[in-house]
């Protein structure tokens, strides 16, 4: 007999999207769960009254847009099944989600997985935000999902959640998109951000990197981010005061009121281990972004993942007389790990691609795309 509470079927609404396919897949594999799921994208998925009806556990993965509205409509479908029902939602805002689920009967947990669709099977060294709104007899169950994700969970209340993400999300996104319009209307003969590269810092290029993801994903997310926080207006324009503040002190050449003003006082709320750190960070940054520009180079994917295939590369390498400057592993979208391997500035086009076919014809691995 099924004990739900230990062993729930779990119902995906979003099923279709980025993050409800990575759960479903999650769910499945990783804790071996039964797993169903809705999508109006999917005229092959379960329809929103069986899935109230057969789902212990029910995940809200849909654009923030609709989440209370479908929120809302599952609360209409079955009621009495929803007091036996743990309901979650892995909406970009919180507070609206969780009041949302509450008005239901069922327990409720909001979450937000503070990373996309990661390209490994669990979300291991990312931060996951836990917003309990209502919790009893499911928390054994959600320690144990909590638990196998590998996340780094933080745990808060609906309204800190909001407030943060003000900060990390809204203000990062709005000054992003300010920053670049503002180049983009001023630029003249610079026709687009490709001609600010070979001037870069590593800092413009990783304002440049952030921006970009942005305007590759789907702009209807980051709009929705901004419109639906409640505190990402009153964060806006606690920016903009503090920018015509500096704005002001340039305005007059006032040098002491930029020392004594916004490098003294940002100096001071970070304190000397957050400085540190974050320089170390930017460092280490730097030095990346310095070996991924580096040439030539070369992505491998090992066909063998087991222990010492990696070794066996290397070696390839080493017979044949090249020198490795640097190595980097990372991710494609089916979740292959690739291997970028930076060789010396005097390695040949033909030696570097005779110990690529040394590597493919021996089996070890491959040469791929980066």
């Amino acid at each position: 007999m099924n004990q739900p509470h230990q062993n729930p079927i779990v119902g995906v609404i979003g099923s279709a999207g980025g993050y409800g396919r990575w759960l479903c897949q999650f769910f499945a594999e990783r804790m071996g769960l039964q797993v169903i799921g809705h999508d109006p994208s999917d005229s092959s998925s379960v329809a929103p009254e069986a899935l109230a009806a057969r789902a212990d556990v029910l995940l809200f993965s849909v654009p923030i847009s609709v989440t209370q509205q479908a929120i809302e409509h599952f609360a209409q479908l079955n009621p009495a099944r929803a007091e036996q029902q743990l309901w979650l939602d892995i909406t970009s805002v919180k507070q609206m989600p969780v009041e949302a689920m509450l008005r239901s009967p069922a327990e409720v947990v909001g979450l937000h997985p503070m990373a996309a669709p990661p390209k490994t099977p669990t979300l291991s060294g990312r931060p996951l935000v836990v917003c309990e709104g209502r919790l009893q007899q499911w928390r054994p169950w959600l320690d144990a999902f909590l638990t196998a994700s590998e996340a780094a969970c933080v745990h808060c209340t609906p309204e800190e959640h909001d407030q943060r993400m003000a900060a990390i999300q809204n203000v990062v996104h709005g000054l992003h998109l300010a920053q670049f319009l503002s180049l983009a209307r001023s630029s003249g003969s610079l026709s687009s951000p490709a001609d600010y590269l070979p001037f870069r810092t590593t800092g413009f290029e990783a304002d440049l990197a952030t921006t970009a993801r942005m305007l590759q994903a789907d702009h209807r997310l980051y709009t929705d981010i901004l419109l639906h926080n409640p505190n990402a207006l009153t964060a806006l324009q606690g920016v903009q005061a503090t920018l015509s503040e500096i704005i002001d002190a340039l305005a007059r050449r006032d040098r002491q009121a930029l020392l004594a003003g916004p490098f003294a006082e940002v100096s001071a709320w970070f304190g000397e281990t957050m400085r540190g750190e974050g320089h170390r960070t930017f460092e280490r940054i730097g030095y990346l972004l310095a070996d991924l520009a580096v040439e030539p180079h070369v992505f491998i994917h090992l066909e063998r993942d087991q222990p010492g295939s990696l070794r066996q590369l290397l070696e390839a390498f080493e017979s044949a007389a090249i020198n490795i400057d640097s190595l980097h592993s990372s991710r494609s979208a089916q979740g292959e790990v690739h291997f970028r391997i930076g060789v010396a500035r005097d390695t040949s086009a033909a030696a570097l691609r005779t110990v690529v076919q040394q590597i493919e014809r021996s089996g070890l691995g491959r040469q791929v795309n980066g």
